[in-house]
């Protein structure tokens, strides 16, 4: 199954539509709540996203990734800008 996201993300690039809802994100493809881990395994299998707040309709997209970067650092793990 990951091997045919993977062949559909390199043929078009699918932007997914994360919701924050308070202080969760919520996927609306599976619709489900996701994680920042889970926003790193969407971003890695090469898909985008686009984040919005749900009070707001407010793109918060760029909000997220700098969380999304932090926790990665604070990890130890270092992001494709930084290698």
């Amino acid at each position: 199954m990951q091997i045919d996201a993977f062949r559909e993300a390199r043929c078009a690039v699918r932007t997914i539509l994360i919701r924050r809802e308070g202080d969760r994100l919520y996927n609306t493809e599976s619709e489900t709540n996701v994680s920042l881990s889970d926003l790193a395994d969407i971003l890695v299998n090469g898909l985008r996203i686009t984040v919005e707040d749900a009070a707001t309709g407010a793109d918060i997209t760029s909000e997220i990734l700098d969380m999304l970067s932090a926790s990665a650092r604070s990890r130890g793990l270092a992001t494709q800008s930084e290698s």
